[in-house]
């Protein structure tokens, strides 16, 4: 019964918009990187581990703030109480206790909730958190993003952040740009991801039955109406043909300006204008995100042609980058709040912007604020470690070997296809080797707030809760 009425709490908070976790800066309040459940000073706590071996279980709890309380815990199966154990703690702020359970023998397999309660000694309760299990082994949920992500190895949190669109990978539906790696086993679903300009981009001629594209005007001419009104509208159309798709991210709008008349995406940009390109973006921002899908600004920064774009340099003035090229994605993060961010091919005074601390942590997440994650555009230069480390969370790494039309790469890419799963998987196999040397805590801390960012998506909520 009390996992039923916490189901049905967590939904009741979803339905009103509510996400715990998501208005925690990336950076958040703790000097490691972790977030913080509460705000400081409330009662709190956050469940870090649950390790089972045979009969017992030892868990792990953080505690949010310095007190004195009731810690219960209750292990539950198919409703039904199976075990439970209650003690009195005092803890500091930030504090990690350790607490022992019993694990009957009939919660090795399937399905069970965990439900740890903190409550005063005259009753009251302070802080709750439920933490499902499946085969004794922590699942994603509302409550266990902290335990999900310190139960994942290496290789798994390293696979997480590299993404792919390999060809032969099965992607539904067919024509997206790419996605992320389920973690089943922790139950870390597949993020998928469809480029979006002028409507959801996936392939129609597929033999999928009513699987059909539908055309919406372009920023560019969006822009031509000065009505904000209209651009959410269409922003919104867009959100729930990718929910409907099963996207989960549309990577747009673009919000570089039109710097010449040769520019080969011009259409998909709104304006040569950042004030205008600001207002029209933030407002097909909220109208994309409106409908559960989250939106991903692009290309930061300084995108401004498409021949030769992965070696081009952009070299501008601070005062030049602030007004004009920066200006647009400023005024779009602090009025629209995109759940993403996507970096350039080209680079910006002598550096890629996916490993360009400056860009992506100083003036992005420091200056403006932004709490969402960021990811490379395909392909993009720079080492994956750098960008993790620049907080450019995922890497994405992309084998299109049907568009390779020389016989000479086909033949090459063929061969690597044969060695190898996938270029996702040679790139996640260096990014964890280098991070087993005792980066983790970076690499750790993008992924919990990936993972909070995907908590809102209306797919993730279906399947996690």
């Amino acid at each position: 019964m009390r996992a039923e009425k916490k189901r049905f709490a967590v939904r009741a908070m979803y339905g009103a918009g509510a996400v715990i976790l998501a208005a925690v800066s990336v950076t958040g309040r703790w000097s490691d990187g972790r977030i913080p459940v509460r705000a400081e000073g409330e009662p709190g706590f956050w469940v870090e581990t649950i390790s089972v071996s045979g009969s017992s279980a030892q868990t792990e709890v953080c505690f949010s703030a310095s007190g004195r309380a009731e810690l219960s815990i209750v292990v539950e199966k198919d409703g039904a109480v199976v075990g439970e154990s209650s003690e009195s703690v005092t803890f500091e702020a930030g504090e990690k206790k350790s607490f022992a359970l019993s694990w009957p023998a009939q919660c090795r397999s399937g399905d069970v909730s965990v439900v740890y309660s903190l409550t005063e000694s005259e009753g009251m309760l302070f802080d709750e958190k439920e933490i499902p299990m499946k085969d004794s082994v922590v699942q994603l949920a509302e409550d266990s993003i902290e335990c999900v992500v310190n139960e994942m190895t290496a290789e798994e949190k390293a696979e997480l952040v590299t993404g792919y669109s390999v060809s032969g990978v099965n992607l539904q539906p067919a024509g997206v740009a790419g996605g992320t790696y389920a973690i089943e086993r922790l139950g870390i679903p597949q993020v998928v991801m469809a480029d979006g300009s002028v409507g959801v981009r996936i392939d129609t001629n597929a033999g999928i039955t009513n699987t059909y594209g539908i055309s919406y005007p372009s920023e560019a001419l969006l822009a031509c109406s000065w009505d904000t009104e209209t651009a959410k509208e269409v922003g919104a159309a867009l959100g729930r043909d990718s929910r409907d798709f099963g996207i989960d991210f549309i990577l747009g709008p673009g919000l570089n300006l039109q710097r010449s008349l040769l520019g080969g995406r011009n259409f998909e940009y709104f304006s040569e204008d950042p004030y205008l390109t600001g207002k029209m973006g933030a407002a097909y921002v909220q109208g994309i995100q409106s409908e559960g899908t989250g939106a991903t600004i692009k290309h930061f920064a300084g995108n401004n042609q498409e021949t030769r774009r992965g070696e081009t340099d952009t070299i501008v003035s601070e005062r030049a980058l602030r007004e004009t090229y920066l200006r647009a994605f400023e005024m779009v993060v602090k009025e629209a709040s995109p759940w993403s961010l996507m970096t350039s091919y080209n680079s910006l005074n002598g550096k890629h912007t996916g490993v360009n601390e400056e860009l992506v942590t100083d003036i992005l997440r420091g200056e403006w604020g932004f709490d969402g994650f960021v990811v490379s555009d395909w392909n993009a230069a720079g080492g994956n470690v750098e960008m993790v480390q620049a907080r450019t969370i995922f890497t994405c790494r992309a084998e299109k070997i049907s568009k390779m039309r020389s016989k000479r790469r086909l033949k090459k890419a063929r061969f690597r296809k044969r060695r190898l799963t996938g270029v996702a998987k040679i790139f996640s196999a260096r990014l964890s080797k280098r991070f087993l040397s005792g980066n983790t805590r970076v690499l750790e801390s993008s992924i919990t707030n990936a993972i909070v960012r995907f908590r809102k998506m209306r797919r993730w909520r279906a399947w996690c809760c």
